[in-house]
């Protein structure tokens, strides 16, 4: 099993650490790529991680994108943004999203 581990825009994430299962583990280098000899015919679950500081990226223009998209004037436009707006984890964006968010990069 072989992949890419990268930004929605494509970008190569350099020491993402993707995990097989609990037992196995690696850390992309500068390329993003991760590879794994892995038995056939068998299940795996993996688990790709980054341990970015909590404002990574960040900025009040995402929270203007967030206010828009709680408002229904310009709904978010792919689900990685979803996910990374719903930072309480509720499985909603909501105004508590928008709260989370401002005490991280004010």
């Amino acid at each position: 099993v072989s992949g890419l581990i990268a930004t929605e825009a494509g970008e190569p994430l350099e020491e993402a650490v993707v995990d097989v299962n609990g037992a196995l583990s690696q850390t992309t280098l500068a390329d993003g790529f991760f590879a794994f000899e892995l038995e056939t015919l068998e299940d795996y679950t993996i688990t790709p991680s980054l341990d970015a500081g909590p404002a990574n990226g960040v900025t009040t223009y995402d929270l203007v994108l967030i206010t828009r998209h709680i408002l229904g004037v310009e709904p978010l436009g792919s689900p990685y943004q979803l996910i990374a707006a719903d930072a309480n984890r509720s499985g909603a964006v909501t105004t508590l999203d928008l709260v989370d968010i401002r005490k991280v990069i004010l």
